[in-house]
């Protein structure tokens, strides 16, 4: 960001990092990698935005800057946003079913602006229910784009029957996206 799109499109950039683990929290927030992690990076970017410090790389403050950690679940913590961008690897999808997975997926929807992007784990889909939140993004694999209407509770499954919440069409007016100046 910082060298490509942020010069050319005069923006700043704010890196929301949420976690449940307060460990996980502690050691991001340190920003110091293992040089083994950072071997597929470019080596002068590497050399640019990296200190090296005790056999480590620790990462410039400017940039580490730009990231604000902050302890949540995504089950019933205020998520923040509204967000451009979701990375959301290899949790939701991964660990969670039915009712309690989609129920994820709307707060994620519900944390995108209009026409936001949530990239998921390589070995992740979507089930039916989320792909009414989310559809795919053409030509990007494990990118999905939020809808700008989607179907909110009462969802119904297996372990839910009996869940009295209505279902109810939320939509959303479709705001440029930063980049693009169009959300489709």
């Amino acid at each position: 960001w910082k060298e490509c799109l942020g010069p050319l499109l005069g923006r700043s950039l704010e890196v929301t990092a949420l976690d449940l683990d307060e460990r996980s929290l502690a050691r991001a927030a340190e920003a110091k990698y293992a040089p083994r992690t950072l071997r597929e990076m470019d080596p002068a970017v590497r050399d640019k935005w990296f200190v090296g410090e005790g056999g480590m790389q620790r990462l410039l403050p400017e940039i580490r800057q730009m990231v604000v950690f902050r302890r949540a679940d995504l089950t019933h913590d205020d998520l923040g946003g509204p967000y451009d961008l979701v990375l959301c690897r290899y949790l939701f999808f991964t660990y969670y079913s039915g009712q309690r997975r989609f129920r994820a997926a709307q707060r994620l929807w519900g944390a995108l602006r209009p026409g936001g992007l949530l990239m998921i784990g390589a070995r992740e889909e979507p089930g039916p229910a989320e792909l009414r939140l989310f559809e795919p993004l053409a030509g990007a694999r494990c990118v999905y784009r939020a809808t700008a209407g989607a179907l909110l509770g009462g969802e119904q499954d297996s372990g839910s029957r009996n869940d009295p919440t209505p279902n109810v069409r939320v939509g959303r007016q479709a705001a440029p996206f930063p980049w693009t100046g169009s959300p489709g």
